[in-house]
């Protein structure tokens, strides 16, 4: 009887611990994405308005992260501590991955990041028919109304795209 009543408040409790676990990866995601965000910012700021570079198999002599030299998780994690913008986050490589991110545990997964910076923020180059790519923070027009970060799926590690 004991053992009957512990599993119908378990069957009762288990779908409310799940839903407050997923809550929790959203908040934890939606705070990477702020703190992402800002460290965007002071990086225009200490340098003159221009956008952190992102174009991470372009020309760029550095961007935002770096492509990982190997395929191993600690070739993954020296590719965002070289990045532009690693020292604005406090050094914390955490920031870069949302805790709902799976890909991590697949071997074949090129990024080790769960996000991308959008187009319009000098995010990927232009292609045809495309908007136009600010360099400068100056050029976006009503950056108020824009995003910066988004949460990407891409095996790659950045989006093509996304505006």
């Amino acid at each position: 009887m004991v053992i009957a009543i512990i599993a119908v408040l378990m069957a009762i409790l288990m779908p409310s611990l799940r839903a407050a676990r997923d809550q929790a990866k959203r908040v934890h995601c939606t705070s990477n994405v702020k703190t992402l965000s800002l460290a965007w910012l002071m990086y225009k700021d200490e340098n003159n308005d221009k956008l952190v570079p992102t174009m991470l198999h372009q020309t760029h002599p550095m961007a935002w992260v770096e492509n990982p030299a190997g395929d191993t998780v600690e070739n993954k994690l020296e590719g965002i501590r070289v990045g532009l913008l690693y020292p604005y986050v406090n050094k914390t490589i955490e920031v870069y991955r949302c805790p709902a991110d799976k890909r991590i545990k697949d071997p074949a997964q090129f990024a080790f990041w769960s996000y991308s910076i959008a187009n319009g923020a000098n995010g990927e180059p232009n292609w045809p028919g495309s908007h136009e790519i600010a360099q400068i923070h100056s050029e976006i027009k009503s950056p108020s109304l824009k995003y910066v970060f988004l949460e990407d799926i891409d095996p790659r590690g950045y989006n093509v795209g996304s505006w």
